[in-house]
């Protein structure tokens, strides 16, 4: 059996009080052919400062590299781009791995090799509690239409795959993890989901969190669904998910309406909504929406959304 090199690329940003246990849960991995690229992208803390003292202190080996441009799709790019691995593990400062993460999805690589990227299931630390965060669908574009899959800390991937599709979209201020997903499947590379928790995963409360943040992340969720859509379309492949795709567009669509009010989401549905995902379809409009909106509200949203 073959150890192939694992890069662990880790983008850094304000993250000094979990970097630790984080650095903790790679470097107790059962695998131990691995690599570890930290790349800070202008923290105003003592991020990197504390990554060098525990450098030092476990004679633990890992690359620090800065990236000025703000945000995470471009840290990770420039960490893949030094990576050396044959396996690429994304992992946020704030995630921790199960000590097991890597054995077990290089082990399933090298008795698949038809599989580019593999997933795996978490427990969500939400205010210090664990719980099980259990990731049920039945084939990859429903995980990936219901957000199932396209948590950063929970794929290995080939890098060959990852270089061939030019990595993460720099553009994208939200929902790279899974622009990235659906990229790879477009191109034709294979997908494998583990049923077992391999990390935890920091929940913040999402309170912190400002309404422009969260109105771009539903506006960009919503654009994306579009893009599956079309996609699928293309294929012959989309009345299987029809359904699905339908009441995901509305759940977001109500969300937009909570967070960023009601002529934005109306921008919003006319923009993405009738002439893309709804286009013609007002029966299964309805029959979903009621089901998803406020039925009591739903008749006076749609006269307003429709004209």
């Amino acid at each position: 059996m073959s150890f192939p090199l694992v890069s662990v690329i880790i983008p850094v940003y304000n993250s000094a009080q979990f970097l630790e246990q984080m650095l903790k849960s790679v470097f107790k991995q059962t695998y131990n052919n691995f690599e570890v690229i930290c790349v800070d992208n202008n923290s105003k803390d003592n991020s990197v400062d504390i990554i060098k003292s525990l450098k030092v202190q476990h004679n633990w080996d890992i690359k620090i590299l800065t990236e000025n441009r703000q945000g995470a799709p471009y840290a990770r790019n420039s960490g893949l781009s030094i990576a050396k691995g044959d396996y690429v593990q994304f992992l946020d400062s704030d995630d921790f791995l199960i000590n097991s993460k890597l054995e077990k999805q290089v082990n399933f690589f090298q008795q698949n090799h038809e599989i580019d990227f593999i997933t795996a299931e978490n427990f969500a630390i939400i205010n210090g509690e664990k719980r099980y965060s259990k990731r049920d669908f039945k084939d990859t574009w429903q995980g990936l239409i219901t957000g199932s899959i396209g948590i950063t800390s929970s794929a290995l991937f080939k890098k060959e795959a990852l270089e061939n599709v030019g990595g993460f979209n720099i553009l994208l201020n939200s929902n790279q993890e899974k622009d990235l997903i659906f990229r790879l499947l477009v191109k034709g590379y294979k997908h494998a989901q583990l049923n077992e928790p391999l990390f935890e995963k920091n929940v913040h409360d999402q309170s912190i969190s400002n309404t422009t943040m969260r109105k771009d992340r539903q506006s960009n969720l919503i654009i994306f669904l579009g893009k599956i859509k079309q996609h699928l379309l293309e294929q012959n492949n989309f009345k299987q998910y029809e359904k699905l795709l339908t009441t995901r567009f509305f759940y977001l669509l109500e969300e937009l309406y909570l967070n960023a009010g009601f002529i934005e989401t109306k921008k919003m549905y006319h923009s993405e909504g009738r002439y893309n995902i709804w286009k013609g379809d007002f029966s299964l409009f309805k029959k979903i929406a009621i089901q998803v909106l406020n039925p009591v509200n739903f008749w006076a949203l749609y006269y307003k959304f429709k004209h």
